[in-house]
This record gives C-alpha cells, structure tokens and sequence, in this order.
C-alpha cells in the first residue's frame, strides 16, 4: 500500500506514491509531513511573537480576538491544538493573514 504525499513545486501540486521521486535539477523532493507537537510550538511560537511586535499581552489578545484566555493559554502550551476558526480570530487580532501564523521562521539577514 502507498501512501501518497503532496508537495509544492515550482508552485504545482505534485502526488507522489514513490518518496524517491527526483527532479532533474532539484533532487529529492522533501515530505511536507511534519510532526503535530512541532505545528503547536511552531504555532505558539509564532502567536507569541506576534503579539509582542505588537505590545499585546496574551490576555488582551484573548480579548481582542474573542477567545478565552484559558483557550489561549493552552494553545500556546501545546494542550489544544487551534481549529482554523480560533487561528483565524487570533491572526485578524493581530492584523496579520492567518498564514503567517503557520510559516517557518524567516531566516535571519546576516545568516547562511
């Protein structure tokens, strides 16, 4: 049984049955798959971050974003993974797209 996996190349949806799967000039296309736990600290991380750019505390982030701070806090301490609608509300509170939320980390300037 294969398990088929999608990956973004060169802005294309590619199904893949074989992980082996090479590009002329790329290589080896990576797995997309991550970890749950590494999504939520990823998450956290991200929401933290934000709200300080942003001189929010995490409670009035709650509050501006109508969920509870109880909520809040156990997203960011990766006990409850956020549905798409509380990471929605929390990403319009921070006057941000929902995807920034999720993305990697940018690379620092100055770093190789």
């Amino acid at each position: 049984m294969f398990i088929a996996e999608i990956v973004l190349y060169q802005g294309q949806d590619v199904h893949l049955e074989n992980p082996s799967f090479r590009t002329p000039s790329e290589g080896r296309l990576e797995s997309c798959f991550m970890d749950p736990e590494e999504i939520r600290a990823r998450v956290a991380r991200r929401i933290r971050d934000l709200a300080a750019r942003r001189k929010l505390t995490l409670n009035d982030l709650a509050e501006h974003a109508g969920v509870s701070r109880s909520h809040l806090h156990a997203v960011l301490a990766g006990e409850r993974a956020a549905t798409t609608d509380v990471l929605t509300k929390i990403a319009t509170a921070l006057r941000v797209d929902p995807h920034e939320i999720l993305r990697p980390p940018r690379k620092s300037r100055g770093t190789t």
